[in-house]
């Protein structure tokens, strides 16, 4: 999986290809009258020229592409001309400046563009983000080369949700010097290190560490002094001075079978713990014991941590399982561990497509997926989840699972137009998942998908206030009688004016609503309207949200 900085330097990629160098661009029209979309960019009083505007659809692959793009002209305005209809995200690209409503994080909105409309107005203000530079040195004055700088928010309360993040390297260079830049206003903490509370796992093996250090030299963040920073502004000579670098150390042990005997090539994983030890942190994988099942995880800081057996690819369906043997690091190796293998659990059967002919369930078979996670108890417990390919009769196997209630879904990439209707055990229908016992091979499995070529789309009504740039608009689509714990059943974000298009829609008697999404949790939702969806076409559905109501669990 993409981290934000990756997916960030792919966005750029894509929006500002070579030869996007027109103030209009112009995409092949399609058959349907192409839409179109304009705007301005501004700093809030004068145009921004030179920006790059985009509007990015997804693939159902979940990849990105750019539909088209334009950049801004001496006035900051843009124009994206014959876009064929279809929802996207309108996005900016502009790495030194920040957008004002919700600095650090990436200016958008989604749209659901149809034939031959035109949407006015679309317009993003901007300002110049700042930055904060500095140079890293040891003990000795020496500069500490490629080393990770880390920005937190110094304000009191802290905003919720996770750290900002920006684009632009955040390491060291040569010199110990960095430069971070395009930052909103604001006050931050500066620090480099690792935090010794959860240890640090590096199997690659790196030899020491940089205690977590703030800005000048303090260990503690209390006492790191604030940085800040204005629009616009720089914060120079932030410097960081560490001290001497922490020595790691190893942990060593065994991987055995379930009679004791060696477990040669097990693949392993190792994960540090939370504060309380109850959870598994940063988790690293795709390490293997040796031929005697012997393994060694090296460059671990004093903290707590967990190593247990893991696959490093879902498909090659792993016949055991181990639980997580935690241990704790001190000043010194730790040796003697033993994880013992279990024989994991598995389910078979069979996959069934409804409401496709024979040609087009077979084209579609060929493309499906099954996911299932396991739910297990509390505690310290390594994750347990496959994903498999249906064979080209429908039939599968997920092994590899340990012990608890298994939930299946529809792997990744979704396949369009298909739903996940209900899960059969034996020929009772599973409406909350089932359970897998220790070393279970489980068969007689069906799992029965629909097929649905419906299009529904409609319009969210807002009353009593407006949706913030923190807040998402999520329309849920359910039909009645479908396994409630299989999925969520159809949905889509609606976009800035409260469209919505959801496809792929099956046949039936559907609930629709809206419900309201913040870094805060679900927030007030619609009432639902009944709509019985055809075949075939379009149907289309107006709901009503009051902002202001209950949030209604």
């Amino acid at each position: 999986m993409l981290n934000a900085t990756a997916r960030l330097a792919l966005l750029a990629a894509l929006v500002c290809g070579a030869g996007a160098r027109a103030a209009v661009a112009q995409v092949t029209p399609p058959k349907e009258a192409p839409a179109t979309v304009e705007g301005r960019v501004t700093d809030g009083e004068r145009g921004l020229q030179g920006v790059t505007v985009a509007l990015l659809a997804s693939a159902p692959s979940g990849e990105f592409r750019a539909a088209a793009r334009a950049r801004t002209d001496h006035e900051g305005r843009y124009r994206l001309a014959g876009v064929p209809p279809g929802r996207y995200q309108l996005t900016v690209v502009a790495p030194t400046f920040v957008p004002v409503t919700r600095p650090g994080h990436t200016p958008g909105r989604r749209l659901a563009l149809v034939e031959g409309e035109t949407v006015e107005a679309a317009d993003f203000q901007l300002t110049r983000g700042g930055v904060i530079t500095g140079r890293v040195t040891d003990a000795e004055g020496r500069p500490v080369i490629a080393e990770q700088v880390h920005l937190s928010f110094a304000e009191a309360p802290r905003p919720e949700g996770p750290e900002p993040f920006y684009p632009q390297n955040t390491q060291t260079d040569d010199r110990g010097v960095y430069r971070i830049y395009g930052l909103p206003p604001g006050k931050y903490l500066v620090s480099v290190g690792h935090d010794a509370v959860t240890g640090v796992a590096n199997p690659g093996g790196m030899r020491r560490y940089y205690r977590r250090t703030f800005h000048p030299d303090a260990t503690e963040e209390s006492k790191g002094r604030v940085v800040e920073v204005e629009a616009g502004g720089e914060a120079a000579d932030v410097d960081i001075t560490l001290g001497p670098p922490a020595k790691t150390y190893t942990a060593s042990g065994r991987f055995v079978t379930a009679d004791g005997r060696p477990a040669p090539g097990t693949l392993f994983g190792t994960g540090t713990l939370d504060a309380a030890g109850q959870s598994l942190g940063t988790i690293h994988s795709g390490h293997a014991a040796d031929a005697r099942g012997q393994f060694v995880i090296r460059g671990l800081a004093p903290g707590r941590y967990a190593v247990f057996a893991a696959s490093a690819d879902t498909a090659a369906l792993p016949e055991s399982y181990s639980d997580a043997v935690t241990f704790e690091v001190g000043e010194a190796d730790v040796t003697g561990l033993e994880v013992r293998l279990r024989r994991a659990g598995s389910v078979s059967g069979v996959v069934q497509i409804e409401g496709a002919d024979r040609a087009t369930a077979a084209r579609l078979m060929r493309q499906v997926k099954l996911y299932a996670q396991v739910e297990t108890g509390p505690g310290v417990v390594p994750p347990s989840y496959a994903q498999v390919p249906a064979a080209p009769d429908g039939s599968f196997r997920l092994g590899g699972l340990r012990p608890g209630r298994v939930r299946f879904g529809l792997g990744w990439p979704q396949v369009p137009g298909l739903t996940l209707a209900r899960v059969e055990l034996n020929g009772v229908e599973q409406r909350d998942g089932f359970e897998v016992g220790d070393g279970a091979q489980l068969t007689g499995a069906r799992v029965v998908l629909v097929f649905g070529s419906a299009v529904l789309r409609g319009q969210v009504a807002l009353t009593n206030g407006a949706l913030d740039d923190e807040s998402r608009l999520v329309v849920f689509a359910r039909r009645t009688g479908d396994d409630p714990s299989a999925s969520f059943g159809k949905g889509a974000e609606a976009d800035a004016r409260g469209r919505f298009v959801i496809e792929g829609v099956v046949a039936g008697h559907y609930e629709v609503r809206a419900r309201v999404f913040s870094r805060r949790g679900a927030g007030p939702q619609s009432p639902p309207v009944s709509v019985n969806v055809p075949e075939s076409g379009d149907v289309t559905v107006t709901l009503a949200l009051d902002l202001g109501a209950a949030n209604d669990k």
